[in-house]
C-alpha cells in the first residue's frame, strides 16, 4: 500500500484481520505514515471484540490508515491461522519511542484526555520529558453512543494546527473521535489513538515491565493489580478466537 501526502510516498506492507489494517513493519514505518498524516489506532484483543457490537465503531476502525498490533492474542492467532506474522508493538512501547524520538523533538502536540484530573497529569509528564513539546490539552467530553460530532474539539485542532494529535481515550470511543477529525479537519495532522498508554507513564495505571510486554503477559500484570477491573474484561477478550477462525474460513471462501 502507498500512502501519500505531505512528504512523498511512503510504501508499507499490511495484513487485514477482521477488516482492520494492520502495519506489518515496526515503529520506523508507523512514524512516517504518522508525519504524512495518518490515523493510527492500537487496539486491544478486547477492543477487537466490540467489531461486532457497535457499528460506528467497526465503521472508525476499519476507516483508521493503519492499526499497529498491540494484542499479544491477535498476533499469535495471525501465526496460527497462518494470516502472516507480526512483531507485536504496543501502544505503550510505541508510545515511549515517540516520545523520545528527536525527530518529534519540539512538534506540537494537541493531547485529549478523559478528565481534568487526567489531563493535568498527563501535562506535567510531557513537561518533564528531555524532548520539549508545544502542547494543547483538550477535556474530552461524555459521548454517547454512536457517530461522534465534537465541533468544540475541531475548532480547537483548526485554530492551533497541531502536528500531531494525541488521544489519550478508551478504546470503542477514542476510534470514532479520531474518526470525525479525520473526515473533517482540513490540517492532514498525524492522529496517535494509544488510549491508557500515557498512564502507565504517568502512574495512573500500573506500569507493565517490558519483559512482562515483550513475553505477551501485559494483560496478567493488569489483572493481577485490578482483578475486578480487568478479569471479566480479559475473559470477554477470548471470543476473539472464534472470530478469527470464523474471520479466516470466510476470507476462504471469498
Amino acid at each position: 500500500m502507498n500512502f501519500e501526502r505531505k512528504q512523498g510516498p511512503v510504501s508499507c506492507e499490511f495484513i487485514s484481520v477482521l477488516g482492520v489494517r494492520f502495519l506489518r513493519g515496526g515503529y520506523e514505518d508507523a512514524l512516517s505514515l504518522l508525519k504524512n498524516g495518518a490515523f493510527m489506532i492500537a487496539p486491544s484483543a478486547p477492543s477487537l471484540v466490540m467489531l461486532d457490537e457497535d457499528i460506528a465503531y467497526r465503521e472508525a476502525m476499519c476507516s483508521a490508515d493503519f492499526a499497529i498490533p498491540d494484542s499479544g492474542l491477535m498476533v499469535l492467532l495471525c501465526r496460527l491461522l497462518g494470516l502472516g506474522k507480526f512483531h507485536k508493538l504496543s501502544g505503550p512501547r510505541f508510545l515511549n519511542r515517540f516520545l523520545s524520538d528527536a525527530e518529534v523533538a519540539g512538534k506540537h502536540l494537541l493531547v485529549v484526555d478523559p478528565n481534568l484530573e487526567e489531563s493535568n497529569l498527563n501535562r506535567d509528564f510531557l513537561r518533564q520529558l528531555p524532548n520539549k513539546f508545544c502542547t494543547t490539552h483538550y477535556v474530552a467530553p461524555l459521548y454517547p453512543p454512536g457517530e461522534i460530532v465534537d465541533s468544540l474539539l475541531l475548532a480547537k485542532v483548526e485554530n492551533v494546527n497541531p502536528d500531531y494529535v494525541l488521544i489519550n481515550l478508551g478504546g470503542g470511543v477514542q476510534e470514532r473521535v479520531a474518526y470525525f477529525l479525520k473526515r473533517n479537519s482540513s490540517r492532514g495532522q498525524g492522529i496517535l489513538c494509544t488510549g491508557a498508554a500515557i498512564a502507565f507513564f504517568t502512574g495512573a495505571q500500573v506500569k507493565v515491565p517490558r519483559v512482562f510486554d515483550e513475553l505477551y503477559l501485559g494483560w496478567l500484570v493488569r489483572c493481577v493489580s485490578n482483578p475486578n477491573k480487568y478479569l471479566r474484561r480479559y475473559a470477554l477478550a477470548l471470543q476473539l478466537v472464534p472470530m478469527m477462525i470464523r474471520g479466516t474460513k470466510d476470507g476462504q471462501k471469498s
